[in-house]
């Protein structure tokens, strides 16, 4: 007698997936695959309410968006809006299976001061319980009338990874929008998938001890869908060729052929491999790297630059102390 398949655990499954911000996620691809019926009644109506939130909370962060757009508009600045702040503004179906805590726009850094008076103007603070700025944009601002913070950037990514964002490619292919009477920025799909897939951190310690999250390797699929695949998969080879992260493109890649079946000459094997090495060998693997990226320009450069070279070993430092960027 032929036995019947395992019931997935929907508990676990769910937890699963609340663990890796891909929640809202569930219900759409449910509905889209013509699987809802398999679900148990209390489960479906749980993930259905779950990504009616997420719907809410996109349409309340529009018009937050709208806002500060104005905001940024009347102080002479059009502001380059990112990540899942892009998507709301394209009108974008996958902004829907993106849950988001804050919103975050870039501005030219010498633009700066002014977008930060202009946030304070409208009645954006600091809280205590952020204190840092990050080392690519100002410390986060609420407003006890909005839902989200709003992260102001200066910098598209931090330091260590400026060369897989360039800030004159992006914004040489960004988009100018007129959206709700506000004119604002957008930048190109394909920069949009290379900034997602950035988020999985090729320089932190998470990715150099064999971890990636889940949720950037939907997200990069999902954008994929949407412009092409191939598109997608150059974009992101191409920006981490420039910047001396093959390695880090060809894993990524491997995870979102493997786990989403994006379409591409990958190779799951050799990337699975190098993630399980990153995780037994943890401290040699982060000293390897560490030695790469100080190698990468060439010993006799920081020989002539001394400074230069200190600098890269206290980045290095911080990556290996668990500092996040």
């Amino acid at each position: 007698m032929a036995l019947e398949p395992r019931r997935p655990d929907w508990p676990a499954l769910v937890g699963l997936a609340s663990a890796n911000g891909l929640l809202v996620s569930i219900y759409p691809a449910l509905e889209e695959h013509g699987l809802c019926a398999r679900v148990p009644d209390d489960a479906l109506a749980a993930l259905r309410e779950f990504h009616a939130q997420a719907r809410l909370r996109r349409t309340e962060a529009a018009r937050q968006i709208e806002r500060v757009s104005g905001a940024m508009n009347a102080a002479g600045i059009e502001p380059l809006w990112l990540k899942g702040a892009a998507l709301i503004v394209e009108g974008s179906p996958w902004a829907d299976r993106r849950w988001m805590s804050d919103v975050d726009l870039w501005v030219a850094r010498d633009r700066i001061e002014p977008a930060r008076e202009a946030l304070l103007a409208l009645g954006y603070r600091h809280d205590p319980r952020y204190p840092d700025p990050a080392p690519h944009h100002l410390r986060p601002v609420f407003h006890p009338d909005e839902p989200f913070a709003v992260e102001l950037h200066h910098a598209l990514t931090p330091p260590v990874a400026a060369g897989i964002m360039p800030v004159d490619r992006v914004l040489g292919a960004a988009r100018r929008v007129q959206w709700r009477s506000t004119r604002v920025l957008v930048p190109a799909a394909r920069d949009q998938a290379v900034h997602i897939a950035s988020q999985a951190r090729p320089f932190a310690r998470a990715y150099l001890r064999g971890r990636v999250k889940a949720r950037r390797v939907v997200e990069f699929a999902q954008i994929a869908a949407a412009i092409g695949a191939e598109e997608a998969v150059d974009a992101l080879r191409g920006a981490c060729r420039d910047n001396g992260q093959r390695e880090f493109a060809e894993e990524f890649l491997a995870l979102c052929g493997g786990l989403c079946g994006l379409p591409g000459d990958f190779d799951p094997r050799a990337a699975m491999a190098g993630f399980a090495w990153k995780a037994n060998f943890p401290l040699p693997h982060t000293l390897y790297a560490g030695f790469r990226s100080v190698a990468r320009p060439g010993i006799g450069r920081y020989a002539r630059h001394p400074l230069a070279f200190a600098k890269k070993v206290v980045e290095h430092l911080r990556l290996e102390g668990g500092q996040p960027w």
